[in-house]
């Protein structure tokens, strides 16, 4: 029912979608109460947009939990709440240090 041409940027499409949808409602009086689309628009941002609008998300999830960049998630390491420390994979203990928010120049 209306078209935004965007750059085929991820943030960008996001933007287009939530102005042709309002676009829609404007001039046609119509809201949609579902909207599908493919897992590039599955970003939690645009999912609580559509669900705070009440209209149903049918968007898989987009998940990158899986890109690391080769760094090690939590998932690597052991939390020690007694300690306050987490143990990495070859076992070295790292301990919490409190960050000095003020910077001596």
């Amino acid at each position: 029912m209306d078209v935004e041409a965007t750059p085929a940027r991820l943030s960008q499409e996001i933007v287009a979608a939530k102005k042709m949808l309002a676009r829609t409602s404007e001039r046609h009086a119509f809201r949609p109460d579902a909207l599908a689309a493919d897992k590039s628009y599955g970003t939690g941002p645009f999912l609580a947009w559509l669900l705070r609008r009440e209209i149903a998300p049918h968007v898989p999830v987009m998940d990158r939990q899986h890109q690391t960049d080769g760094r090690y998630d939590l998932s690597h390491f052991v939390y020690d709440a007694a300690r306050d420390s987490f143990t990495c994979l070859e076992g070295h203990e790292m301990r919490f240090r409190k960050a000095d928010p003020v910077i001596q120049r």
